[in-house]
């Protein structure tokens, strides 16, 4: 090495001592931010020393390692002095004066280096195997909160340092998923989850109308935290980031994207984000739907997702026709996400309000564009894989909300007598007509045959304990038990129009005399509008079984069949079991 490049990392050597020395030194007790002092000033040049130290490129990994470790050892006395900085220039008020507004735009364009590890060129694997940025947090559990506060100012203001700001709050919040315990306790601070979700769907609500090339990576950050909170989220803190809001949010926000006015004036750059924007809200969707079941179908569909579907094509052929460089990697294509989607949900066709929005939602649809009906009917010859599978999807949730549709009637027209009132003499009769059945005005799921019934529910079984936790959940829950009986029917009368399978079962197995358990699973989407029928021996089904229904409702049908012996029936309802 030359006398000038041992010069350079001698000064280098002195500059990082000097650093650690100051930030050991106490800390100010008391700062006046419209005059930052020379002690201040030393800091902030400090702390800009130290961040472009751990991130030098120009040394090899073990140096940088070193570096890190070094970092990591001073942390507690670096983030005294940085927190106390934020305190005093951001988070407790403003400056007035010149000098105090240029120290806290210079302190905000470098927190995210001081407080993060993490670089967009990471020099080896041992980086990204335990992000060192992690021990940072373990070390200051008030860091992150401190972050969403700075990035709520910043956002609040409009500050420059919006995008890196964004990028710190997304980095560091997959960094504290990674210690679950470490990301519950914040969650336990009362403000943070609704600051945090409120933060993400206004400043989605205000930019994405107007989406801007400068603003595409801090939107991009905004759907990936949402996607990753939804993702990566525990169900313990779960509810608090899948709430009516967030889907409201993203619904309108999926609206806006597949807008084909919108997206034809959208650069190809700004194009493939939108795609990348559809497929974070894809993440939403598909988690709040295994969390809160049909109540967010129910919700999502409502906003008219059907239409949104069918006006996405543009993005479809822009993904296939490899339009712009996406920076994001996703196991699937934006076509098989919405044939995804829709395929998802006759599952979930035995709750009344979810296929009411879905045969509205195909109403309006083909109201709005007859041809589109047209198209279903016969899918045109030469279309791309990705429209063709799109809308083999749309026709299959077509086909399926028809026939359920028709069932429903058929169920309805039997005019069975649902009623909460466990004494009631007139439970499980028939009318066999139709007719409007009585409902608890505030939960909206329990049923009566008449007043009286309701009263004594009300006041012998306790019908407030049910309806309060019906009512008490994020989204309110929307299966009734109509829906439930109509399920019992619907699988009574899907399990005798399979008789002839249940025939030969026994001739299928090695071993026919033994005792066997077939499942009729209703409860896994599928392209075929029949459920997924497999069988075990009743000892395998003792064995396992019994695990894979646990939770859900079943149901034993086998007394409904008058067929050949030697098996049990048993049908898995998409629901939960009653309490």
């Amino acid at each position: 090495m030359s006398y000038a490049g041992r010069r350079k990392g001698s000064s280098t050597s002195e500059m990082i001592s000097a650093a650690y020395r100051h930030f050991r030194g106490p800390v100010p007790t008391s700062i006046d931010p419209d005059t930052p002092s020379r002690p201040l000033n030393r800091a902030l040049l400090y702390l800009g020393v130290l961040s472009r130290h751990i991130r030098d490129g120009t040394r090899n990994a073990t140096q940088r390692r070193d570096s890190m470790e070094n970092y990591k050892h001073n942390w507690p006395f670096i983030w005294s002095w940085t927190s106390i900085l934020l305190k005093k220039y951001v988070l407790e008020g403003s400056p007035s004066t010149a000098p105090g507004l240029e120290y806290r735009d210079r302190l905000l364009s470098i927190v995210h280096l001081v407080v993060s590890f993490h670089t967009d060129e990471p020099d080896g694997d041992w980086e990204t195997d335990f992000p060192p940025s992690l021990s940072l947090l373990q070390t200051s559990p008030d860091i992150f909160l401190s972050m969403v506060d700075t990035w709520k100012f910043v956002l609040d203001n409009n500050h420059p340092s919006l995008s890196s700001m964004f990028y710190l709050v997304d980095i560091s919040l997959a960094t504290s998923l990674a210690d679950e315990a470490l990301f519950v306790s914040y969650c336990q601070d009362t403000n943070f989850a609704p600051k945090l979700i409120h933060q993400l769907l206004s400043y989605i609500y205000t930019e994405l109308r107007q989406l801007q090339e400068r603003r595409l990576h801090t939107m991009q950050s905004a759907f990936r935290m949402l996607a990753f909170l939804a993702r990566e989220a525990s169900n313990e803190v779960l509810h608090l980031f899948l709430t009516r809001e967030t889907l409201v949010c993203v619904t309108w926000a999926f609206k806006l994207l597949t807008n084909p006015r919108i997206f034809s004036k959208l650069t190809s750059h700004a194009a493939s984000h939108s795609i990348e924007f559809l497929k974070y809200i894809h993440d939403v969707y598909f988690s709040a739907f295994d969390y809160h079941g049909a109540s967010a179908i129910a919700l999502v569909f409502r906003g008219d997702v059907i239409h949104s579907v069918s006006q996405g094509f543009d993005l479809v052929t822009h993904e296939e026709e490899g339009g712009g460089t996406s920076e994001v990697k996703f196991d699937k294509t934006l076509a098989q996400l919405f044939a995804d989607l829709l395929i998802s949900i006759p599952a979930y066709f035995c709750h009344r309000r979810v296929l009411k929005a879905v045969l509205q939602s195909l109403q309006k649809e083909f109201l709005r564009s007859p041809s589109s009906e047209a198209t279903l009917e016969q899918i045109p010859f030469g279309s791309s894989p990705g429209h063709r599978q799109v809308l083999e999807a749309l026709q299959k949730l077509k086909t399926h909300a028809v026939n359920f549709q028709k069932s429903r009637e058929l169920f309805e027209k039997q005019g069975r007598i649902v009623c909460a009132n466990l004494v009631c003499p007139r439970r499980g009769t028939h009318t066999y007509r139709k007719f409007r059945r009585k409902q608890c005005a505030r939960c909206q799921v329990t049923t009566y045959c008449s007043e009286q019934c309701q009263r004594r529910d009300w006041k012998a079984d306790d019908h407030r304990t049910k309806c309060d936790r019906v009512c008490s959940g994020v989204l309110k829950d929307i299966l009734t038990d109509v829906d439930r009986q109509f399920m019992e029917w619907y699988t009574i009368h899907q399990a005798q129009a399979h008789r002839e399978i249940f025939n030969s079962i026994p001739q299928e197995h090695e071993e026919p005399t033994l005792m066997h358990v077939v499942y009729m699973d209703y409860r896994d989407p599928s392209d075929s509008p029949y459920p997924k029928i497999t069988t075990s021996t009743v000892e395998h089904y003792l064995e396992h079984g019994r695990a894979r229904a646990k939770g859900c409702s079943c149901i034993d049908v086998s007394e409904h069949l008058e067929t050949v012996q030697g098996y049990v029936v048993r049908c898995c309802l998409p629901f939960p079991a009653e309490h």
